[in-house]
């Protein structure tokens, strides 16, 4: 599986309601057979579909393990900046990061407190992105990317 990776930073206003920023980067690959049909002999984003996102989440603070678990819920908007790696089968290549349109992300997880500092936490999350770029002497892609994940993570208290 290609890496999925991101960073997160959360200010918790009060015990239910948090804002954030996020980024996380995802490999993503076209099937083989879209690419024939479209004059491509290569598109990918490798090296990554980089997605940067203002959220907003709820808490529900100390309801299980004694305050221990607090589920949690969160979306935001933002923007996709992939880095494009594509080659038609005329030869003509783009590879390059570039702006591409707007994203949106849906979270929901719940951490364990380990100790007053330290959390580790699992989650599921869905991010969207609508991406139309220009490509180098070959016209313009447009495409839009879902992912999805599960992940695992530590959380870092300050």
């Amino acid at each position: 599986m290609p890496p999925y990776y991101g960073v997160r930073g959360t200010w918790w206003r009060d015990d239910k309601l948090g804002f954030g920023l996020e980024f996380t980067h995802a490999k993503v690959y076209a099937p083989d057979d879209e690419m024939a049909e479209i004059g491509f002999s290569d598109l990918e984003f490798t090296d990554g579909i980089n997605i940067l996102t203002v959220n907003a989440y709820r808490r529900w603070s100390g309801i299980w393990a004694e305050g221990a678990l607090t589920p949690y819920v969160g979306g935001g908007v933002g923007v996709a900046i992939p880095h494009m790696d594509v080659e038609t089968t005329t030869g003509i290549d783009t590879f390059e990061y570039k702006y591409t349109g707007p994203a949106a992300r849906l979270t929901a997880g719940i951490p364990y407190d380990l100790n007053e500092r330290f959390a580790v936490f699992g989650e599921y999350q869905f991010t969207y992105s609508s991406n139309s770029a220009d490509l180098d002497e070959c016209g313009k892609l447009d495409t839009d990317m879902k992912t999805n994940a599960l992940s695992l993570g530590l959380t870092l208290k300050f």
